[in-house]
């Protein structure tokens, strides 16, 4: 068998291989990948490992540190490029496993004709999406995996653009480990659904599901997508084993999907207690000892900034006084002052003969008005 040894720090270069021979090893447990889907920077690496038509091919190791935005709302991450960790195409009986991905997009993605896949031994830290993505509804087992802080777990649903049919398919989830982060999406804090289905067809085309040895956990109850958890409890054709966890203090609300026979549901102190303990069991088993400690995400909210208002201080003007310009404004208000007295006297005199004219008028109304009267008088002789 063909061997293929990688080794070092790939940074943003994307590892990318095809027409490998049948059940070639992949070796890129001492290789490090960086997956990132905004290249505002300059720099991006949307889809850091990539194999295409090599059957049976083995990807064994290898890491992914993401650099997604785990923090924005998920349709504006969305748009800067759909992203994912490890995908495979037109490699059937593809084996996975012993990779570690962390702050992804998607983690990985098995694509067209990857039939009878096998992902395990795989830690998923903080996907903003998908830990596994199987929209071509492939029959394929993910067994004894951590997904730990993902917004859905699962996804089993093809694009509308892409219709295929998985009702003749089987996917098996065998001692598999999902906890349910919440991030912002669509202005709220909440996470999606373990198993994503297909909305358009009411669940005709979902795969048959297997689980067994799962432990599923999730961080509120209120989350999106009942219908798809509904799907998947329906075409839920086998399940012994199984732990379905609350995190949440919230009771299930009555329209919960709850899982069928073969769960058993803890909630509250008491399921947050199981994770631990059953998350640090996973790790140690596995090598990692130190437990994986995700950051706290909130929405990103802009702080609201008060503009500073610096007080108008309008300026002190001083007059700019010219001695010779001051001397002569002082006489011609002399002046001024002279001619208003002069007005005034004017004024006085001029009311004096008006009033002597007036009085003049009203005595010769009265001679007047005599001289008329005696005039109508007879004659006395």
């Amino acid at each position: 068998m063909t061997l293929i040894t990688l080794t070092g720090d790939y940074g943003y270069e994307p590892y990318k291989v095809k027409n490998l021979a049948e059940g070639t090893t992949i070796d890129a447990s001492d290789a490090t990948f960086i997956q990132d889907n905004d290249d505002k920077d300059g720099s991006s690496n949307p889809y850091p490992f990539m194999v295409y038509s090599s059957p049976k091919v083995i990807l064994d190791g290898g890491t992914i540190l993401g650099e997604i935005d785990q923090t924005t709302a998920w349709r504006t991450v969305y748009n800067r490029g759909n992203s994912v960790g490890v995908r495979t195409e037109g490699c059937s009986g593809v084996v996975i496993r012993n990779w570690s991905l962390n702050n992804t997009w998607d983690a990985i993605r098995v694509s067209w004709n990857c039939p009878n896949f096998l992902i395990e031994n795989v830690l998923v830290t903080n996907a903003r999406d998908d830990a596994i993505e199987n929209d071509r509804l492939l029959t394929g087992t993910v067994r004894n995996c951590l997904f730990d802080g993902v917004y859905i777990g699962v996804s089993i649903d093809p694009s509308s653009s892409s219709p295929v049919d998985g009702s003749d398919e089987i996917v098996t989830l065998d001692g598999v480990m999902i906890r349910l982060k919440k991030s912002l999406y669509k202005g709220e804090m909440t996470h999606g659904p373990f198993i994503k289905t297909d909305s358009a067809t009411d669940g005709a085309i979902t795969p048959s599901l297997r689980f067994y040895n799962c432990v599923f956990a999730l961080e509120t109850v209120d989350h999106r997508s009942y219908r798809s958890m509904r799907d998947a409890w329906n075409h839920t054709i086998e399940s012994s084993g199984n732990v379905f966890l609350n995190l949440s203090d919230d009771s299930f609300p009555d329209d919960y999907p709850m899982p069928p026979a073969g769960w058993t549901i803890l909630e509250g102190q008491e399921a947050r207690d199981y994770w631990e303990q059953a998350r640090d069991a996973w790790l140690t088993a596995r090598g990692t000892v130190e437990p994986v400690v995700e950051p706290v995400v909130e929405p990103v909210v802009e702080p609201v900034v008060e503009p500073v208002v610096e007080p108008v201080v309008e300026p002190v003007v001083e007059p700019v006084v010219d001695s010779d310009l001051a001397i002569q404004i002082a006489n011609n208000a002399a002046v001024i002052a002279e001619l208003m007295t002069r007005i005034t006297s004017l004024e006085l005199a001029l009311n004096q003969v008006i009033l002597l004219a007036s009085v003049k008028s009203e005595e010769d109304e009265v001679n007047r008005a005599d001289f008329d009267r005696r005039l109508r008088m007879p004659i006395t002789r």
